[in-house]
C-alpha cells in the first residue's frame, strides 16, 4: 500500500498537460486517475471486437447493481486475464482509447490513431509514475 501511494503521489498536473487527446470523440480534456477506491472493471473471454458493446455496459451495469462505493474508471479485456495468471503485487496502467460502449465509433475508424494517444498517455503515466518512485524510493 506505501508504494502504490508513492506512485500516486505523481505530479498529476503536471503529468496531464503531458497527455494527448484522443482524435476521435473526445469528450472530456484527458485526465489521470489514481485512487484506493478507483475500479477497473474487467470482462474475460470477449474474443471479437463486436461483442464489446454488449460485453462492457453488462459489466458496467453488474458493477452498478453492486451499490459500492468505489468509481470505476475504466473497462478492459485483458487485464484480468493477466492478473489471474500471478499471485505477485502489480499495478496496472491503461490508456483508454475510447468510451464505454464506443468501441466500433471511436477506436475501429481511425484504430492507430486513437490507439496511438492511448499508448503515448499510458507511457506519460508510468514515467512520472516511476519518476515519484524514484525520488521517494520504493520499498524492498
Amino acid at each position: 500500500m506505501a508504494d502504490f501511494t508513492k506512485l500516486a503521489g505523481a505530479d498529476q498536473a503536471e503529468m496531464t498537460k503531458r497527455l494527448m487527446p484522443v482524435p476521435l470523440q473526445m469528450t472530456t480534456a484527458p485526465s489521470v486517475s489514481f485512487g484506493f477506491g478507483d475500479v477497473a472493471l474487467g470482462t474475460l473471454n470477449v474474443t471479437t471486437t463486436t461483442d464489446y458493446g454488449v460485453a462492457d455496459p453488462h459489466t458496467k451495469q453488474a458493477f452498478e447493481a453492486l451499490d459500492v462505493p468505489s468509481k470505476a474508471v475504466s473497462i478492459e479485456t485483458t487485464h484480468g486475464l493477466i492478473r489471474v495468471q500471478s499471485d505477485s503485487p502489480f499495478v496496472f496502467v491503461s490508456g483508454i482509447a475510447n468510451r464505454i460502449g464506443g468501441y466500433g465509433t471511436e477506436v475501429l475508424p481511425r484504430e492507430d490513431a486513437q490507439n496511438t494517444a492511448a499508448a503515448h498517455n499510458a507511457g506519460v503515466a508510468v514515467a512520472w509514475m516511476l519518476g515519484s518512485l524514484d525520488q521517494s524510493g520504493l520499498d524492498a
